[in-house]
């Protein structure tokens, strides 16, 4: 009998929705795995702003102190980059959470990726370089453009490769990474744990679920991730709950982000019923208002979202223009056949006004998205001394503020919150439209930006009766979520990412499954 039992530590994702970091480890030897490592949107809302945020060279201790990281003891001692140490490990030996020299991972070898959000992701860039990345193929693409086209302070950067604070070096150290296609297993933890991954139904790309056992006790573990089956990879959420079931879990860690009926205001029932809305918008303004701009804001990296616009687009005669994050994303998708029918040639991409506002290669330089599709060759801007020199601005997927204004009944402009300056140089004529293609506010901060948004649609003219609502969720609505529990039907459930872990226990779930409300740090035996 082993002296390490299979044990199961939450150190993120309770009591919030978001920030998700879970510990699993085996019975051999006490290796074990991280189940995502995500940045927690709840701290951040209560301690930071734009202007205040966490300071760079004193990132980890910063960041431990407001609990958004998990002091690197016990299970996770060592998982922290050793450099992030430099200038503070006095500090962190007196205060208790560095025992000796900076060192490798003591237990854990290797972190599950659900999915590339902020929230499951946004904090890998702290981990050891020794810890492998798993996740599916469709999330390592996700993630290698993730990495071109985010600014190097980003939740995003330093994922797949890593760039030590204040060196002026291009040098990186590449992060080991295993990819999987959907039904696939790896051994993990030393051979300590199978993992069986499969890609799921979500709003963003290689989403994916995990069946987990342990090859000497035997005690199976199923991680939903974030999950829905009201998307285009419906089948795929159907197929993984029928794994799942016929894999006969010990445990099921479950994610709750909609346990609530009453947060599933205003949404669509599925992607197909958004696509139909849109639609129906789209003929209705061309019947009664043709010469009017119709604007959209919906997350960058909803490909599925894209997809369904571009679909709208094509049965009303529109033309659809993106943002260049998300056009360089949906190209990365269709170059790696994550999605297939989208003729990529219909599609234009807004032109900004940088700096100088005169459309000059040089305005683009520290825009890495734009860097990214302006460059005339692949290679282009890798070694560039001078990287506008290897920018192109008048490619023919350009379109610019005036030839939108010049024809504003022609297309379908995606407008996110942060770009709504832009506004100032298309200038819409009054009675313009605007779709809102995401969820609705759902704290202070959200409601305040809500408030501003408002603001931009009086300035412009924009009518509150020409303003929609038409989204649907990247989660289980609360029927869709018993389904699978039941369906599952696990000895336990441990409820994540959700502010009600409570209402699990209110759910009529059949009498033999154990619902446990988990604590922020606590472990617990299997």
């Amino acid at each position: 009998m082993s002296s390490y039992p299979t044990s199961i530590s939450f150190f993120g994702g309770v009591n919030e929705i978001g920030g998700t970091k879970i510990a699993l480890t085996s019975s051999s030897n006490g290796k074990g795995v991280l189940l995502d490592f995500g940045w927690s949107f709840q701290i951040s809302h209560d301690y930071l702003h734009s202007f205040l945020t966490l300071r760079k060279l004193r990132r980890l201790l910063d960041g431990i102190f407001i609990g958004d990281l998990p002091k690197p003891l016990g299970v996770l001692k060592g998982i922290y980059r050793e450099e992030l140490y430099e200038n503070i490990e006095e500090e962190c030996r007196d205060q208790g959470i560095l025992e000796g020299k900076p060192a490798k991972p003591e237990y854990i070898d290797e972190i599950l990726i659900s999915h590339a959000h902020s929230d499951h992701i946004g904090d890998i860039k702290f981990l050891h370089p020794s810890i492998k990345l798993v996740c599916s193929n469709s999330t390592k693409f996700v993630l290698e453009q993730f990495e071109q086209t985010t600014k190097s302070n980003s939740l995003f950067s330093d994922i797949l490769s890593i760039k030590k604070p204040g060196s002026r070096s291009k040098e990186r150290t590449l992060r080991k990474i295993e990819s999987l296609n959907s039904g696939e297993s790896v051994m993990c933890a030393q051979n300590g744990f199978e993992v069986q991954l499969f890609e799921i139904d979500h709003s963003l790309p290689g989403a994916s679920a995990y069946l987990i056992q342990d090859t000497i006790t035997k005690k199976k573990i199923v991680y939903t991730g974030d999950i829905r089956k009201h998307g285009p990879l419906k089948a795929k959420s159907e197929e993984f709950i029928k794994k799942a079931k016929e894999f006969q879990p010990d445990v099921l860690i479950c994610e709750g982000t909609r346990v609530n009926p009453d947060e599933d205001r205003n949404e669509y029932p599925s992607e197909l019923e958004v696509g139909k809305k849109l639609t129906q918008i789209f003929q209705d303004v061309q019947k009664n208002d043709p010469t009017k701009l119709i604007l959209f804001d919906c997350s960058l990296r909803d490909v599925w979202r894209l997809q369904t616009f571009y679909n709208s687009c094509k049965k009303t005669g529109k033309i659809l223009v993106l943002s260049p994050k998300s056009y360089d994303l949906l190209k990365t998708c269709i170059k790696v056949g994550i999605i297939s029918d989208i003729n990529l040639e219909d599609i234009l991409v807004f032109l900004s006004k940088k700096k100088s506002g005169t459309y000059i290669p040089r305005d683009y330089n520290s825009s890495p998205a734009y860097v990214n599709i302006l460059k005339k060759k692949e290679e282009d801007c890798l070694d560039a001394k001078h990287v506008y020199e290897t920018l192109d601005v008048e490619k023919p997927f350009l379109i610019k503020a005036e030839e939108i204004k010049n024809n504003p009944g022609k297309y379908i402009l995606q407008m996110s919150f942060y770009t709504l300056n832009d506004l100032f140089d298309i200038n819409p004529t009054a009675g313009s439209y605007f779709i809102l293609s995401r969820s609705e506010p759902f704290d202070d901060e959200g409601e305040v930006e809500d408030r501003k948004l408002k603001n931009w649609f009086q300035l412009f003219k924009i009518p509150e009766s020409n303003v929609s609502q038409v989204h649907c969720s990247g989660h289980m609505r609360r029927d869709e979520l018993i389904e699978m529990i039941k369906e599952i039907h696990p000895k336990k459930i441990y409820p994540v990412h959700t502010n009600n872990a409570h209402i699990f226990t209110e759910m009529n779930l059949p009498k033999d499954i154990e619902v446990i409300e988990p604590q922020k740090g606590k472990k617990y035996l299997l």
